[in-house]
C-alpha cells in the first residue's frame, strides 16, 4: 500500500510540475525580488535559521525584507499580520511557532502568515515598506516567480528514505532539487554517517553549499551565553520539532549528560497537561537543568520558564562568503 501511495504521490507532483514547467498553470511575477526557501523533505531541514540568516544578510546590505509564511499548525485562519516591522502583534498560537520566533528575532521585519502566497505577497508590497520578500517553505508553491529558489536537504536523512511519502520522507522525487537555483546541505555533524556524506558530496549541483551549524546555550531571560566547559549533569531535555534526534545528538555533543529526553510532536503546543507532565518528570528526578529549543521556548508560559530557569539551545547556520556574494549577485 505504501508503495502504491508513494507512486501516486510522485505522479501527482510530477504532473503538477509539468503544468507549471509548460506554463499551462500560470506563474505570477511580482514587482520586487522574491527569495523562496523550501524543503524537498517533510520537515526538519532548518528552514527557519536560513530565513533568519537571509533576513540579516539582506538588512546588512541595505534591503528592506518582508517574510511570508504559511504559519503551519497555527490556531487561526486567513491572513494574519505577525509583525508590522515595529512590534509583534500575535501570540505563537495564532501566528504559528516559526513565524513568531522569526518575529521575536527580527524586530524590524514585517511578517505575514497566509496560505495564499500570491495575495499575501501583494498585500505585503502594498502595505509595508519592503523591497524584497522571503517566502518561507515555498519550494512546492510555484504560483509565484522567484528571483532565487533555495532548497534544503538534511544530510542525515537516511538514503533509503529519499523517496516520495509514504515510502520515504520526500514531498516529491529527489531529482526535483535541480529545479532550484541553490541547494543547501544542512545539519552535518559528528554523527553524520559516511554513506550520507558521500551521497551529498557526489550530488552534482551548480550552486551547492554545505552549512556549518553553530550552537550556543543561552539564558533566555538575560540573553547571555552559558559557559559549559565543565559540562552539565542530570539535564532534562525536551522539544517538539521535526528532527528531534538531531537536537538530542547536538546536546550530547556539548558535553551534557541527559537524564531524561522527551520528544513531542512537531509544532507541539504546551498545554497544562503537558506542562504538568514535565513538572512531574522534573520533580521525580530532581532535575536541575532544563534545556529546549528556541522554537519551543517561545510557546512556554513565562511563569513556567521563570520558575524552572529554562536554558535554550540557539542554533545558527554559518555560510561562507561565496554564498552571501551569490545571493547579492542574483538580486
Amino acid at each position: 500500500m505504501k508503495l502504491l501511495l508513494s507512486i501516486l504521490n510522485n505522479l501527482i507532483m510530477s504532473f503538477r510540475n509539468l503544468l507549471y514547467d509548460n506554463k499551462i498553470l500560470s506563474i505570477k511575477t511580482l514587482s520586487i525580488p522574491i527569495i523562496s526557501v523550501g524543503n524537498i523533505e517533510l520537515g526538519g531541514t532548518g528552514k527557519t535559521p536560513i530565513v533568519l540568516y537571509l533576513s540579516n544578510l539582506l538588512l546588512k546590505n541595505g534591503f528592506k525584507p518582508g517574510i511570508i509564511s504559511r504559519g503551519y499548525k497555527r490556531n487561526s485562519f486567513g491572513r494574519q499580520i505577525v509583525s508590522n516591522g515595529e512590534k509583534i502583534l500575535l501570540n505563537p498560537l495564532v501566528a504559528g511557532d516559526e513565524p513568531f520566533f522569526l518575529a521575536s528575532s527580527l524586530k524590524n521585519v514585517p511578517i505575514v502568515v497566509d496560505k495564499n502566497r500570491v495575495s499575501s505577497s501583494k498585500y505585503m508590497i502594498d502595505n509595508f515598506d519592503v523591497n524584497i520578500i522571503i517566502l518561507d517553505d515555498a519550494f512546492q508553491h510555484r504560483q509565484i516567480n522567484r528571483t532565487i529558489d533555495i532548497v534544503l536537504l538534511n544530510i542525515n536523512t537516511p538514503i533509503n528514505q529519499l523517496k516520495p511519502f509514504p515510502l520515504g520522507f520526500l514531498r516529491e522525487k529527489i531529482t526535483n532539487v535541480f529545479r532550484a537555483d541553490i541547494l543547501l546541505i544542512t545539519k552535518q555533524n559528528q554523527f553524520t554517517n559516511a554513506a550520507n556524506l558521500k551521497f551529498c558530496n557526489n550530488l552534482y549541483f551548480h550552486n551547492k553549499f554545505i552549512t556549518i551549524s553553530k550552537f550556543l546555550l543561552i539564558n533566555p531571560i538575560t540573553n547571555k551565553r552559558l559557559n559549559i566547559k565543565k559540562g552539565i549533569n542530570n539535564a532534562f531535555v525536551f522539544c517538539g520539532i521535526g528532527d528531534p534526534d538531531y537536537f538530542k545528538n547536538t546536546i550530547l555533543s556539548l558535553n551534557i549528560n541527559i537524564s531524561i529526553f522527551k520528544s513531542y510532536r512537531d509544532h507541539q503546543n504546551y498545554n497544562d497537561s503537558i506542562l504538568n507532565e514535565i513538572e512531574k518528570l522534573i520533580s521525580n528526578k530532581n532535575i536541575k537543568t532544563i534545556i529546549t529549543t528556541e522554537k519551543d521556548y517561545v510557546k512556554l508560559p513565562f511563569g513556567f520558564c521563570e520558575k524552572f530557569s529554562i536554558i535554550i539551545l540557539r542554533m545558527n547556520f554559518v555560510l561562507n562568503e561565496a554564498f552571501d556574494n551569490l545571493i547579492l549577485k542574483m538580486l
